[in-house]
């Protein structure tokens, strides 16, 4: 098995894709989304389709994967001006590392992975016009 060179790792982890782990938390449910869960969803959702992801999962109720080929430098920017009067946040860079000569994310989770199915389902169904609340472009 070939060695890789430390300059050809580094090249490999700058050109990976970039995956970050967003949880989440809505504001005065009642106020900003008239009591309605399915509201704020949509709006987080809508918000980080904006910023054109290559991928998003969700297995936990509040908590989504993203994923993107190259690094959001104004991410979380965008979030905290776009969504931090409706929800409390959290943004991590899931970092990427080297074993056994293949580049691995630093992530590890117990899925559930119907509710992803059910999530995707939910993603595809979101019509921008339902939007209540204005989101800038990315």
């Amino acid at each position: 098995m070939a060695i890789k060179k430390l300059s050809e790792m580094f090249r490999d982890i700058k050109n990976e894709k970039r995956k970050y782990h967003l949880s989440y938390d809505v504001i005065n449910l009642d106020e900003n989304f008239d009591g309605k869960y399915d509201e704020a969803k949509k709006l987080i959702l809508y918000a980080i389709s904006k910023t054109d992801p290559l991928d998003i999962k969700s297995f936990n109720a509040s908590s989504l994967i993203i994923e993107y080929s190259e690094p959001q430098s104004k991410l979380h920017i965008y979030l905290k001006k776009n969504l931090a009067k409706y929800f409390n946040f959290s943004l991590s860079l899931i970092d990427v590392v080297v074993d056994k000569g293949k580049l691995v994310h630093l992530i590890t989770s117990n899925p559930n992975t119907e509710l992803n199915d059910n999530f995707q389902e939910y993603l595809n169904s979101i019509d921008a016009s339902t939007i209540k609340h204005d989101i800038d472009d990315y």
